[in-house]
């Protein structure tokens, strides 16, 4: 996370300022000089750390985030647990790149995929994607969220089971899970150290669903992509929580697109 030059932090500290006077509260310094108090007649006394969002407008050259950054912090944690309770649930979610992302922490992967921080319950039945106002009510860093988030997925990972069925002589892979992440998997960093042993390293994937997921050997490829053209293009249409048509590379140097499966 970027942090302000101590000017640059000023000039945003006293924008924050200015927006929450507009809304009859105030901001004052507490002991840490991270946190900063909000109080006023509409809220209780309120502890937030700002570095966050000034982080993401150092990077994107936006202030106007701050505005509804403030609505996001009064609006409360929207059931979001505390945060020691939240980090087991913290996961890195693949979702289409179209998407509302909102004020959403999420960076693309592919033209037609993008990951996103979020938090689930226990029984996954809630996906929330975080934002900068989430974390910061947490009073926790992006890097520190990232990591739980991180080694989350490889605990999900090392829970599912990598089966492989022969397709015409050829290794396909898939990874046994009832977790409405099995897609996002592709991002679990432990991925390369359960699958080369198996189909070799790099390898290739489609993910057209949340829930649908097949590897295979790089060396398969011709072979393999085209016999999976009619399997993708079935689970992407028909899906209700479709992800991407495209053809997969996943390497150490991450997640590239070979190309998209046409209607």
């Amino acid at each position: 996370m970027s942090t302000p030059e101590p000017s640059r932090r000023r000039e945003l500290l006293a924008s924050l300022t200015q927006l929450l006077n507009g809304r009859g509260l105030t901001l004052a310094p507490t002991d840490d000089p991270r946190r900063f108090r909000i109080s006023g007649p509409s809220v209780r006394e309120l502890l937030i750390s700002p570095d966050n969002v000034f982080a993401t407008i150092l990077r994107d050259g936006d202030e106007g985030i701050l505005a509804p950054w403030i609505d996001a912090i009064l609006a409360g944690p929207g059931g979001l647990p505390p945060y020691l309770v939240a980090r087991s649930g913290l996961r890195i979610t693949l979702e289409p790149s179209d998407s509302e992302f909102g004020a959403s922490l999420h960076s693309p992967l592919t033209p037609a995929i993008a990951e996103v921080l979020a938090y689930t319950d226990p029984e996954e039945r809630r996906i929330t994607w975080l934002s900068a106002a989430s974390l910061d009510l947490w009073h926790a860093s992006t890097t520190d969220v990232e990591e739980a988030a991180r080694a989350n997925m490889d605990k999900l990972l090392g829970e599912a089971e990598l089966v492989v069925e022969e397709v015409r002589g050829k290794r396909l892979a898939m990874l046994t899970t009832d977790s409405a992440f099995k897609a996002s998997l592709l991002r679990a960093p432990s991925l390369r150290s359960v699958v080369e042993p198996v189909i070799g390293w790099p390898v290739c994937a489609v993910a057209p669903c949340r829930d649908f997921l097949y590897l295979f050997s790089e060396a398969d490829a011709e072979e393999l992509i085209p016999m999976l053209a009619v399997v993708v293009s079935r689970e992407f249409e028909s899906s209700g929580y479709p992800l991407s048509a495209e053809v997969l590379k996943v390497s150490d140097e991450g997640v590239l697109a070979l190309g998209v499966y046409e209607d």
